[in-house]
């Protein structure tokens, strides 16, 4: 399934779908794939929302995240300007 499909698949649990992707969220949601797809974003959307998650952060989990995002993001740009000045 591609991410197209994804995406809506997630869209419609999340109430959010463009009434003119309906049609082919419901025509996904026929097929085994879909059935699942669908079923594990109602189960994230569950976690997400519950206050009884069971589990606590550590009071630097914020900052950690953080740094490693910005530490990958500016890897990934590194590799793309190295691939960008290697062309011919």
């Amino acid at each position: 399934m591609d991410t197209q499909l994804h995406e809506s698949i997630s869209a419609l649990a999340d109430g959010e779908l463009a009434s003119g992707d309906i049609e082919l969220a419901f025509a996904t949601l026929a097929t085994p794939d879909g059935q699942l797809a669908l079923k594990a974003y109602y189960q994230i959307g569950a976690a997400l929302r519950s206050q009884h998650c069971g589990a606590e952060l550590s009071a630097d989990f914020a900052g950690r995240l953080a740094s490693r995002l910005a530490h990958e993001s500016t890897a990934g740009q590194q590799s793309a300007c190295d691939s960008a000045t290697s062309l011919p």
